[in-house]
């Protein structure tokens, strides 16, 4: 038995005749490569989607880039601006996207919305989250790692999905990782597995399963990938490095098995 495929990539070539077929080829072939390209990524933000506040206007302003939602991946090819609420409260920023094709366009409306944290919506994709304060500055997000509690005026990506390639789950935003990994390469005393834990966390979008392995490593505990939620990844990472902080204090008899930065 025997099964087959071909594809076609329309020439175009010095006076070459143009014609709507080789034309509709570029797009499906397009469309068909991005597709194809993050076919085996978990659902999440794939690349871009940056958030900034802007004070002088008063708006969160989010970047363009590609997102993958319900196993399908779509670009937001311009900047986009929200405007920020007048009262006060707990917000979340919601992504909803809808797919209107019609027999001459492939379109993608691509929307979002705040909304109190508390309103339920359904199918949501979150994209970061906010408490709002009056009198305060709104900061993009927190400067250092610390167990991300409730803190005022600060742009949250706690509960915002990561896609990571050749994985079904998706993970933690690398501005989230890297920021641990600053705060843990500053430790005195780092263990061969901290190491090379940090380097993936600076360099690399690091998978949940990965994630996983990691604090059952370090924490000697069995964890649900299933189950487990991005905050309480976060404070279990938290727990490490408090952790680490007291290895410090420990008797010399240890050398032998750690790594001394300058």
């Amino acid at each position: 038995m025997q099964t087959s495929f071909s594809t076609k990539i329309p020439k175009f070539e010095h006076y070459g005749l143009i014609t709507s077929d080789s034309l509709n080829l570029i797009s499906f072939n397009l469309i068909d490569y991005i597709n194809a390209k993050y076919t085996s990524s978990s659902d999440g933000v794939v690349s871009g989607f940056e958030i900034k506040y802007i004070g002088d206007e008063n708006t969160f302003l989010i970047k363009k880039g590609l997102i993958k939602i319900n196993k399908k991946i779509f670009w937001l090819n311009s900047d986009l601006k929200i405007d920020l609420p007048t009262d006060e409260g707990r917000y979340k920023c919601i992504i909803d996207v809808k797919c209107n094709n019609t027999e001459l366009y492939f379109s993608n409306d691509i929307s979002l919305t705040l909304v109190k944290s508390d309103e339920q919506v359904e199918n949501e994709f979150l994209l970061f989250e906010v408490i709002l304060r009056h009198g305060a500055q709104i900061r993009d997000e927190t400067n250092y790692f610390e167990e991300f509690r409730d803190e005022f005026n600060a742009i949250s990506l706690i509960n915002q999905k990561y896609s990571a390639s050749n994985s079904e789950f998706s993970t933690l935003s690398p501005i989230i990782l890297k920021k641990w990994a600053y705060t843990a390469s500053q430790k005195l005393r780092l263990e061969n597995i901290d190491l090379n834990f940090i380097f993936l966390c600076l360099n690399s979008i690091v998978k949940k399963e990965l994630l996983i392995a990691y604090l059952e490593n370090k924490l000697g505990i069995s964890i649900n990938i299933n189950e487990i939620t991005n905050s309480e990844i976060i404070k279990k990472l938290a727990s490490i490095l408090k952790g680490n902080m007291k290895k410090e204090k420990k008797e010399k008899e240890d050398y032998e098995e750690s790594f001394y930065l300058e």
